[in-house]
């Protein structure tokens, strides 16, 4: 028993490495699909086209969907934001980022570049501290949101950005 814990320890204490665009997102649904309580997210239109039907039945089944999108998006889930200079961001980084965390527990994420989208390394794992900085990074997206648009733009937060606040802010 003590050799099956152990190795459980070292799979879940893994970070591991997936390859292939469609290997990516059939993880990221296999996890949105597992949802119980909350998702957070930041995605481009590409990847949301092809995750948006799963997060809307994950929403459905009660789970908090918390999602910054890189570029303009309809209005899709009950807490979504555009990630600010949204534009530049590709350009800067070299690709799409993509970063999925489900319930404080699985953390999906690394970067599409658009040389060989087909070789892409994106990390996934269970390890603690990977899905706590996973989660910490989406969660001050929200918060540079809320930043650029009150003190860059000089905008206040209408209501519904209070609420979407007010519920980033407690969410430990």
């Amino acid at each position: 028993a003590s050799s099956l814990v152990g190795s459980e320890m070292c799979i879940r204490d893994s970070i591991w490495t997936v390859t292939g665009y469609q290997r990516v997102m059939d993880k990221a649904r296999e996890m949105i699909d597992a949802a119980r309580n909350e998702i957070y997210l930041r995605l481009f239109p590409q990847e949301a086209d092809t995750l948006i039907p799963a997060l809307k039945e994950a929403e459905e089944r009660g789970v908090q969907v918390k999602c910054i999108f890189m570029e303009p998006f309809p209005g899709t889930f009950a807490i979504q934001v555009i990630h600010p200079q949204h534009e530049a961001v590709e350009r800067s980084l070299g690709g799409r980022s993509f970063d999925l965390v489900v319930d404080k527990e699985e953390f999906i994420g690394g970067m599409f570049t658009a040389e060989n989208i087909e070789e892409c390394r994106i990390n996934w794992g269970r390890n603690r501290w990977f899905v706590i900085s996973g989660r910490d990074s989406l969660r001050h997206d929200f918060f540079h949101y809320f930043l650029y648009k009150t003190h860059t733009l000089n905008q206040p937060l209408d209501e519904e950005e209070k609420r979407f606040y007010k519920i980033i802010q407690n969410d430990m």
